[in-house]
C-alpha cells in the first residue's frame, strides 16, 4: 500500500528561519558566521533574513522623557535609538549616514 500524499514540513522551515533571526539579531552573528552554521551561501541567509515579517509597533500617545542615542558603525553608517526610560521600550530606530544638527 503506497502514499499517495505529499506532505511539506512549514514548521522546519519556520524554526530555521526564527533561528536565524535570533542569532543575527540578538548574538550578533555575521552573514558568513551564519552561512557556516547552516552549512548554506551567504544568499540563503540574506534571503531568509530579509523574509521574515517584523511587527508594527503602535504607542499610545502620551507624555515621556525619550533618551536618543548613535551609534556609527564605521565613518558612513550608524543607528539612532530614541528609547523611553519609564516605558523601557525602543520609540524609534532609523539608520543614519552622517552627524548634523538638523532635524
Amino acid at each position: 500500500m503506497a502514499c499517495t500524499k505529499q506532505f511539506q514540513n512549514h514548521s522546519r522551515r519556520k524554526r530555521i528561519e526564527n533561528a536565524i533571526w535570533h542569532e543575527y539579531g540578538y548574538q550578533r552573528q555575521t552573514i558568513q558566521q551564519l552561512s557556516t552554521k547552516q552549512r548554506r551561501g551567504k544568499d540563503w541567509i540574506r534571503d531568509r533574513i530579509r523574509n521574515i515579517p517584523t511587527r508594527e509597533h503602535n504607542h499610545t500617545p502620551q507624555p515621556v522623557v525619550a533618551i536618543a542615542d548613535v551609534t556609527f558603525f564605521g565613518r558612513s553608517s550608524g543607528i539612532c535609538v530614541i528609547r523611553s526610560s519609564h516605558l523601557k521600550k525602543n520609540l524609534s530606530v532609523q539608520g543614519v549616514t552622517h552627524e548634523t544638527i538638523d532635524v
